[in-house]
């Protein structure tokens, strides 16, 4: 006895086509510039519908009527179940005097932060002694890729101008960095910036846009574009082989989401701002219903300037306890390394007789993960014994 489905469509084509695209070989949205969202495809599909994650839950169900064990999208939070995760990251455009502002008002709210750092005539935005105060604060700090200034537009971009610009970055800051990402998010090709980047030590982008455009700079929205709001790795195409690349993508989800503002510095005109709380909490309850990882994408010349910004972050904090919330707080980086982790996860002799499920699992990470089981009606029956694996 057992079920059969049937798909009217390829579904593994499917899911690789919303997550990566298509190649960026021309300015297909007509905004004048080669950017992630030439790759999406959803096209005039509603884009608060993350619709690679829809058809992975349906297969999941599909999977869940044997109760048989899948590695869950969250990781565990201090041995508990968290019911979404949020991370933050913005970008500081080659502006100085920002870094520092936003880093401490993320620590003083208890809150991780990830700036992506942008060269202008090589050079980066910020001094020693700033970079001291931000790690001092666990602000994470990481490359923006500049390929606006001095490049031709509508086009693309080299290998080489990300070997240049990933060595000034390691030069500065003595590393690579690990979650990069590229001003104005500029692509091109398909596969190809991951792989250069990845040439570089980088080990993640966070580059693919929420919207298409226009508008250039879709801010207090939320969307899925690329069809997901989880990390995923990004794949070749047919001429490299198909394969996986040891590179993960995390999608923006919602950009400068939860306040509004005139877009200039004027104190008059920053007092005409708001925050916008049902945007902020359609955000958090839809990450909630999902268990999401969501990016929460907050630039940093925002958070040290507009007085908005702030107050939508507290706001956020504010929902969180008023709807009882568990959120797992991480920076980009960090949501690289616990998915890079979670790939490594291995569940294998399962047994399921009718009553008892059985099976041994395996995780790299010392907090462990979740295992999901659909178990029905049926009651557990208790758990085995965990133990550290090493590899």
């Amino acid at each position: 006895d057992g079920w059969a489905f049937y798909f009217g469509f390829n579904l593994a084509q499917t899911f690789w086509a919303l997550q990566q695209g298509r190649p960026i070989d021309r300015d297909y949205d007509g905004d004048g510039y080669w950017r992630t969202s030439d790759a999406s495809i959803i096209e005039n599909n509603e884009p608060e519908i993350a619709y690679a994650d829809e058809l992975l839950f349906l297969l999941q169900n599909i999977v869940g009527l044997q109760p048989l064990p899948l590695v869950h999208q969250m990781p565990p939070k201090d041995g508990r179940f968290p019911d979404f995760i949020l991370y933050y990251a913005g970008d500081d455009e080659g502006e100085s005097g920002v870094q520092v502002p936003a880093g401490d008002f993320m620590a003083s709210r208890g809150l991780p932060y990830h700036i992506n750092i942008m060269p202008k005539d090589r050079l980066f935005a910020i001094t020693a002694e700033e970079e001291v105060q931000l790690k001092e604060d666990g602000t994470e700090l990481s490359l923006h890729f500049n390929f606006m200034d001095d490049f031709t537009h509508p086009g693309g971009f080299t290998e080489d101008d990300v070997r240049l610009q990933a060595g000034l970055y390691a030069q500065r800051f003595v590393e690579a960095p690990i979650c990069a990402n590229t001003h104005w998010w500029r692509w091109c090709g398909w596969s190809e910036p991951a792989i250069w980047m990845k040439k570089m030590g980088i080990k993640a982008d966070n580059s693919f846009a929420h919207r298409r455009s226009p508008p250039l700079d879709p801010r207090n929205m939320i969307g899925f574009s690329f069809g997901t709001s989880f990390p995923h790795f990004i794949w070749t195409d047919f001429s490299r082989g198909n394969e996986r690349i040891d590179f993960i993508e995390l999608p923006v989800v919602a950009y400068e989401v939860g306040y509004s503002f005139t877009s200039s510095f004027s104190k008059e005109e920053l007092e005409k701002g708001s925050v916008d709380v049902p945007q902020l909490k359609k955000a958090l309850l839809l990450a909630k219903h999902y268990n999401m990882a969501m990016c929460m994408f907050y630039h940093p010349i925002y958070l040290a300037r507009v007085p908005y910004c702030r107050k939508c972050i507290d706001e956020l904090l504010s929902i969180l306890r008023d709807e009882g919330l568990e959120a797992l707080h991480l920076g980009a980086d960090e949501v690289v390394k616990w998915w890079t982790s979670r790939s490594k996860v291995r569940i294998d002799y399962v047994r399921f007789d009718g009553e008892a499920l059985t099976f041994r699992s395996s995780c790299p990470s010392d907090g462990g993960f979740i295992a999901k089981i659909s178990i029905g009606d049926r009651e557990p029956l208790g758990l085995g014994v965990r133990s550290k694996v090493d590899n």
